[in-house]
């Protein structure tokens, strides 16, 4: 029958289990505090070095704060009307060209049908709209998502027009 018998020592709380000759020790995860920096400082090697990445310590971009205030569209030309603010400066009124930088800000395509445009600021996406900024990521996925269900009714069109040629096949055979 094992024996099961709860130790403390310094090294924090540990289990030990007695059975048949055999001894197995449990050991609590967390170090208590005075040896906690030897445990993150790695210094017998247990634990495998995490790989650093670059860029992974690089503080984030403090971006300007953009907000389109209005889209001007006369056929092929688009022109943009923004603000930007950024910490500790006063707002900055702007207006763009496709293509065009200003400010540090490029505009570089428009939607006027749902009234967003896409920006790059330090080598950044920027989607705005006339309800804020977005994150290219969070754009990029809902451009996505339109892209797939256009797709499926495209492939819908698709079948219905090859059903209705095979039925006009059919019916011209008769």
């Amino acid at each position: 029958m094992p024996v099961v018998q709860h130790i403390t020592s310094r090294c924090g709380l540990c289990l030990a289990l007695v059975y048949g000759g055999s001894v197995v020790v449990l050991a609590h995860d967390a170090p208590p505090a005075e040896y906690r920096a030897i445990v993150e400082r790695n210094a017998f090697g247990l634990q495998p070095i995490q790989p650093e990445l670059p860029g992974q310590n690089m503080p984030a971009k403090d971006l300007p704060q953009l907000k389109l205030t209005g889209l001007y569209a006369q056929g092929e030309r688009t022109r943009i009307f923004f603000t930007k603010e950024e910490r500790g400066r006063p707002v900055e009124y702007h207006s763009a060209w496709k293509g065009e930088t200003v400010g540090g800000v490029e505009f570089c395509e428009a939607n006027t049908a749902a009234g967003s445009v896409r920006v790059r600021v330090e080598d950044t996406d920027l989607f705005l709209s006339f309800s804020g900024q977005k994150a290219a990521e969070v754009a990029e996925e809902k451009f996505v998502d339109d892209h797939a269900r256009a797709h499926e009714i495209r492939l819908l069109k698709e079948q219905e027009r090859e059903a209705a040629e095979a039925n006009a096949a059919a019916a011209a055979a008769k």
